[in-house]
């Protein structure tokens, strides 16, 4: 039965958001299993949908009376803790967006409502990332947003014409991300993070009739997850001299919250890097590297009130940090470190080191906000790092870290090699900047690769990849393709040795590949006398072997 209502009650909004949740969990593992690198860690489906179940479980702890406003606020408040991964990050700032509109007082959803709800949510979610890509989640939900306001053109318009709109022009955007990223092109396939927010919209679409066109159309595949490449800083730490944070307070009356973040994010990118500017309740947290931190305050204190300011010089050692800490001695170390790593061998690794915190979890297995800021509260230190070890938990981590109430930094580490190089330079008694500086060297000087087997064909890097092929990757990028895991490990250390390598370190996923791991050796041992060859059990997930060389 189709069904017209206009505007929407609070039963048929919760319902909506229902038939989008059962939708995604549908059609999660079609998502996962369609995914541009041909390894099996695609998980954009299910991080959508862990997200976007946190935020379902916090509607049903409403009461049976609550609000259209209540119920968006719950949903917005309970993806944001669960946010897991790049795609449910987007996605929890998508509806942050959304429930920020309704404010407290719409007891209805309307139409109009509606489409301006969609537009600031994509506001929000652009703010949240300092370098949009286009060609992602991002343009999906832009394009769909734009269809649903130009609907509203028809005065007669219901809430099911706004959303049929926006699932026509968001659709259409998906079908066109491969022409904006090179990396769809290549594979043949679409945007992963679009084609999962499409099919929450169609399962809101569900609400008023049966959705009978196809939710993967052409059997197109999906990108998981690209917006952390695109947000990563390529700049060194000369470049941007002052790690610059701070908080800003907006005055109880102000409700240009969202106008506030969007012209800082805009001002500040153009003064420094890895910036982020994450909105919370009345306050907005800014994170900046640049050479200017007099002028990131001047334009923020035109806005609010300035609290827990934080300039600390990245490039030169702070003696008097140190002086410091030592007149005033203190139960807590100056500095904590918390990681997130996978596989028994590998976790056994780390805490034979100086860490404070594991939280287990990395490729196929990424934490919530949630998890992340419960593990940052349990270290006690004054300043506290955070080692995301996989470029999928790089900005729940950032989420994490914005809204934790310690002094968090997140050091930009994509790969197990790259944290262990950084976790091996760090000191608990040393400052927080020469811990940063060491770090963040450390994690230069390490090559990282791994050895994997393709689950399905696909080109990519200009390899001709079939299913059950070995790749050797090395960070990101398919070097090589084999049909033997022996012949893959040995080509890839082999141009690893090539690379000025003195120490190469392999983490094996399982006991029964040392017989072959140590043929390997042995050929290299003699081709590289003057390499130093480790083995170590990793127990890893997903890749065979991962290989870390410097």
């Amino acid at each position: 039965m189709v069904r017209q209502e206009s505007p929407m009650n609070q039963m048929m909004f919760k319902e909506m958001l229902h038939h989008g949740f059962s939708l995604l969990t549908e059609h999660k593992e079609t998502i996962n299993a369609l995914n541009v690198f041909p390894v099996p860690d695609g998980d954009t489906g299910t991080n959508m949908f862990l997200s976007l179940q946190s935020g379902i479980h916090e509607i049903e702890k409403l009461h049976g009376n609550a609000t259209v406003s209540e119920i968006a606020e719950a949903l917005s408040r309970g993806l944001l803790l669960g946010a897991r991964g790049n795609s449910g990050v987007i996605l929890s700032q998508l509806f942050r967006g959304f429930a920020s509109v309704l404010g407290k007082e719409h007891q209805v959803l309307t139409p109009e409502a509606f489409a301006v709800a969609l537009q600031v949510g994509v506001k929000t979610a652009y703010q949240a990332v300092a370098r949009p890509v286009e060609g992602t989640i991002l343009t999906v939900a832009k394009e769909a947003a734009n269809g649903a306001m130009k609907a509203l053109k028809n005065q007669n318009a219901t809430i099911r014409d706004v959303l049929f709109a926006a699932i026509e022009t968001g659709q259409l955007a998906l079908e066109k991300t491969p022409m904006q990223l090179p990396v769809l092109k290549q594979a043949g396939v679409v945007d992963s993070g679009g084609q999962g927010l499409i099919v929450i919209y169609r399962g809101f679409l569900q609400i008023f009739q049966e959705v009978t066109v196809p939710i993967i159309s052409n059997g197109s595949g999906m990108l998981r997850d690209s917006i952390a490449q695109g947000n990563q800083s390529h700049h060194g730490l000369d470049e941007f001299g002052y790690c610059t944070e701070f908080r800003l307070m907006l005055a109880d009356d102000d409700d240009s919250i969202d106008e506030i973040q969007s012209k800082m994010s805009n001002t500040l990118s153009n003064l420094g890097d890895s910036l982020l500017v994450v909105a919370g309740d009345r306050m907005i947290k800014v994170h900046v590297h640049t050479r200017h931190p007099g002028k990131a305050l001047e334009v923020a204190i035109l806005h609010g009130e300035l609290t827990d300011i934080k300039i600390d010089n990245m490039t030169l050692q702070h003696q008097a940090l140190s002086e410091k800490s030592m007149e005033s001695p203190s139960p807590r170390h100056p500095c904590g470190l918390l990681i997130v790593a996978t596989g028994d061998g590998i976790l056994s690794t780390f805490r034979e080191l100086e860490v404070d915190s594991i939280i287990d979890g990395g490729s196929s297995m990424n934490p919530s906000t949630q998890e992340i800021v419960a593990a940052i509260e349990q270290v006690h230190a004054d300043d506290i790092f955070l080692l995301p070890n996989h470029k999928n938990v790089m900005m729940a981590a950032q989420q994490a870290a914005s809204m934790a109430h310690s002094n968090v930094h997140v050091i930009p580490t994509t790969s197990i090699a790259a944290g262990l190089g950084a976790t091996l330079a760090f000191m608990k008694d040393k400052s927080k900047d020469e811990n940063e500086t060491a770090m963040r060297l450390a994690m230069e000087k390490i090559k990282s690769g791994g050895i994997t087997m393709a689950v399905r064909s696909t080109q990519m890097d200009q390899h001709d990849i079939a299913q059950g092929d070995y790749l050797g990757v090395q960070d990101g990028e398919v070097l090589l393709v084999e049909r033997s895991r022996e012949t893959a490990l040995l080509r890839f250390l082999s141009l690893l040795c090539e690379q000025d390598t003195e120490i190469c370190t392999v983490f094996f996923a399982q006991h029964d590949l040392l017989d072959e791991l140590h043929a390997v050796f042995a050929t290299l041992q003699s081709q590289y006398p003057d390499v130093e060859f480790e083995l170590q059990y990793g127990g890893q997930p997903i890749y065979d072997y991962v290989i870390a060389a410097e």
